[in-house]
């Protein structure tokens, strides 16, 4: 399966992650019933800007800045959002060259799941280092399921998804049989002891499907 282009990731992606729009407001929403003054705000991973898109919408007056490894996934979300209140940064999750202690908000929505654990250890130190005390991170990436029958309904339910989401049955098992080899899902208890060994605190599930994990945490 040849990866999309970013004009054609923002037409599949609601057909590839199950509510992905529902669990980018329900993100928004922790951060809205939170304690944290938000002035500052960083997406990692920032793909086409549809975080930021909904974010600037609740927090108008807030600076933004998007993170992504891909220059054209950065120039499409230049092009939606525009430059108010906007920085662009063409980075590294794991090595972000943001300034320490910058941002009250850091959201990493579905963007670090190629990362094996060590590389995931230091996409959050990273999110950690640049956090403001009392500042939230606001994370979601692939969950996987605790035993060999879960992962089987697991992979059931999202074939099924695809399917029913314009994906013919060949590019549905490609699709699925890079979990675990390209993408690499963690358990629950895997996502909280990866976050709490970053140093954060806080740490909550809120947010899950069944193949997506929601999780916040404060620093």
């Amino acid at each position: 399966m040849t990866q999309p282009s970013p004009e054609e990731y923002d037409q599949i992606i609601d057909c590839t992650i199950p509510k992905y729009r529902q669990l980018i407001d329900e993100c928004l929403d922790v951060v809205s019933h939170s304690d944290v003054d938000v002035r500052d705000w960083v997406d990692v991973g920032a793909g086409t800007g549809n975080m930021v898109m909904v974010a600037r919408e609740v927090f108008p007056d807030t600076k933004y800045v998007l993170l992504d490894l891909s220059k054209d996934m950065l120039a499409l979300a230049k092009f939606k959002l525009g430059d108010a209140n906007m920085r662009y940064v063409w980075g590294s999750s794991d090595n972000m060259g943001i300034m320490d202690s910058s941002a009250d908000v850091v959201t990493c929505i579905q963007s670090n799941h190629y990362y094996d654990d060590a590389g995931h250890a230091d996409v959050l130190s990273e999110c950690y280092r640049v956090l403001r005390p009392g500042g939230i991170l606001i994370t979601t990436e692939n969950v996987g399921a605790r035993t060999e029958y879960g992962r089987k309904i697991q992979r059931a339910r999202l074939r099924d998804f695809l399917l029913a989401n314009g994906r013919n049955e060949a590019d549905a098992e490609m699709f699925l049989d890079r979990y675990g080899v390209e993408y690499k899902p963690r358990s629950v208890d895997e996502h909280i002891r990866l976050l709490e060994e970053a140093g954060f605190h806080d740490v909550e599930v809120f947010w899950m499907s069944s193949s997506q994990i929601g999780l916040s945490a404060t620093r």
